[in-house]
């Protein structure tokens, strides 16, 4: 039982840690353009949708 329980903390530790060093390398690279494009886009559309409910 403590296997799978080690195993757990170790793939979310390394899963974890290469997430943030995708994201920190692609803000280098891209800065945060997209991300404010994909923000707009997606706050409008939930703004849409709640108004026509």
């Amino acid at each position: 039982e403590y296997w799978n329980l080690m195993l757990g903390i170790i793939s979310s530790f390394v899963f974890g840690y290469l997430s943030i060093e995708f994201l920190l390398r692609f803000l280098r690279t891209h800065g945060t353009l997209v991300f404010v494009i994909y923000r707009i886009m997606l706050g409008s559309a939930i703004l849409f949708f709640w108004w026509e409910i």
